[in-house]
């Protein structure tokens, strides 16, 4: 994501995959990989605070604090949220097929 790689992002996202952002805004697979390609969306940094992972029959759950910083509709932002991100397995890889992540209140 900071490197907006989309060539490698294709083959890791899930065709029906859904992302959905801490500011509400939810893209489909190409409509992020577009936005991700054009630096409309500009990752700068992502930090992971902290994780966990959960495997359930061939679902992959990972929940999280995050920090992440990022140029987006021309600004630059710095978000603190929790996420959660599934992964299926389909044919012995894994796919990322939903991820939502929610503001923390402020401190």
């Amino acid at each position: 994501m900071v490197h907006a790689d989309v060539a490698t992002l294709r083959e890791l996202f899930a065709d029906g995959l859904r992302y959905g952002h801490a500011n509400g805004e939810v893209h489909a697979k190409e409509e992020l990989l577009g936005l991700l390609g054009s630096g409309r969306l500009d990752y700068r940094a992502i930090h992971i605070e902290e994780i966990e992972t959960r495997e359930l029959a061939s679902a992959l759950v990972v929940t999280g604090r995050q920090t992440i910083e990022v140029r987006a509709s021309g600004r630059d932002v710095t978000s603190h949220s929790v996420f959660t991100a599934v992964y299926s397995r389909d044919g012995g890889e894994w796919w990322l097929v939903a991820y939502q992540s929610t503001a923390l209140p402020p401190d």
